[in-house]
């Protein structure tokens, strides 16, 4: 068997492990998630930036600043916001709360989605991504 890979621009020698990554798993679950599953299906503990990084699971859910439009992130356990707008200070817990509920509410349509299950219509998965998006 060969494999063969092509960079779409320069990669100088010795630079290739710190730009080229597989990823055997959704980048979008949490750290937590993906560690047990590489540990479970392809028995290796991976050490990646993203795996290093664990600050980055709040960003990857954030809801728009009601005021100045930068992510706030969500916390998908307890569904609630990790404090006012980092940026501009924004809070308001009635609209926080509104937003967050909605934001669970499209979160769990996406993660509980099954292409022709039960309830499903004739929407692709990025269909319906892109219809929760606005």
């Amino acid at each position: 068997r060969e494999l063969v890979v092509m960079a779409t621009e320069d990669i100088p020698v010795g630079d290739i492990p710190s730009v080229a990554f597989i990823s055997y798993l959704n980048t979008m679950d949490d750290t937590k998630t993906r560690q047990l599953q590489q540990k479970a299906i392809w028995y290796f503990s991976c050490c990646c930036s993203l795996c290093k990084n664990t600050r980055m699971d709040q960003e990857k859910h954030s809801i728009k600043c009601l005021r100045c439009e930068v992510g706030r992130p969500v916390d998908t356990v307890k569904w609630k916001l990790y404090g006012p707008c980092t940026n501009c200070s924004y809070r308001k817990e009635k609209e926080d709360k509104e937003q967050v509920a909605r934001y669970k509410e499209i979160y769990q349509i996406i993660t509980e989605y099954e292409p022709g299950g039960e309830g499903s219509s004739d929407h692709s998965y990025d269909d319906l991504c892109e219809w929760c998006a606005g």
